[in-house]
């Protein structure tokens, strides 16, 4: 004979029982998935750490060509865009315009032309030097006339001709663009001079402050590469 107290009591126990492991497993996945998203952040910012590093050392090798060093270009750059510039976007505006044959003051020149340009054309700063370094490489410089700085490329290239005894159409589409450069920048040395004192608008300041948000990010994710890169190697050390 079953007795039904009994039974009822065994039921409610195992009932107990598996609700109890139902919500262990719960909780255990839920731990798994939270665990599993922290990991992948922090390997996330690892990554963009060591991505920042590296762009740091390619810097550093070419701004040694110039006696100088990327945190220094890096400042610079920072300092004449009134902090409107990440750590990041420094160290990547700087290196593409070395590569394109630009030295550290004609760097900083662009730069605040492109601080201008951009707020003329209402475009952010990097948007505007990257506008600016593409039409000096093509010797197509027009957007220039918007922050005031015209470029007669024709007139230039037939000095050019002149002074090396050949006829207009002898001039090549890369001495068309680094005598349009070259003008340009000369222009852009006395227009910029006149700007110099100029306050920074309250766009200006929000993106410093957002510049200024993205750098302590970035150190953030340089010490997570730093946790990262010891972990792994303690790991592999015990697995050996």
């Amino acid at each position: 004979v079953i007795n039904p107290t009994k039974a009822q009591s065994g039921a409610r126990a195992v009932k107990s029982s598996l609700d109890s492991l139902k919500n262990s497993w719960v909780e255990m996945t839920a731990k798994i998935f939270l665990a599993e998203q922290a990991i992948t952040r922090v390997w996330r910012g690892a990554t963009a750490g060591a991505d920042f590093e590296e762009s740091l050392d390619r810097l550093n090798i070419q701004m040694a060509k110039h006696h100088s060093t990327a945190q220094v270009m890096i400042n610079d750059l920072k300092n004449v865009s009134n902090g409107q510039l990440s750590n990041a976007q420094a160290a990547q505006l700087a290196s593409r315009a070395l590569m394109e044959g630009l030295d550290p003051d004609q760097i900083k020149t662009f730069t605040q032309a492109a601080d201008l340009l951009g707020d003329v054309m209402g475009t952010d700063l990097k948007e505007a030097f990257d506008s600016i370094l593409q039409g000096l490489a093509t010797g197509k410089t027009k957007m220039l006339a918007n922050i005031g700085v015209y470029v007669d490329l024709e007139e230039e290239t037939k000095k050019l001709a002149l002074a090396t005894d050949r006829t207009v159409d002898q001039i090549t589409k890369e001495e068309k663009a680094m005598i349009g450069a070259r003008a340009a920048l000369e222009m852009l040395d006395k227009r910029m001079a006149q700007f110099a004192d100029s306050m920074p608008s309250e766009a200006d300041k929000m993106k410093a402050m957002e510049a200024r948000f993205d750098d302590l990010i970035l150190k953030a994710q340089r010490f997570a590469k730093t946790i990262v890169v010891d972990v792994v190697g303690a790991l592999e050390k015990m697995s050996k």
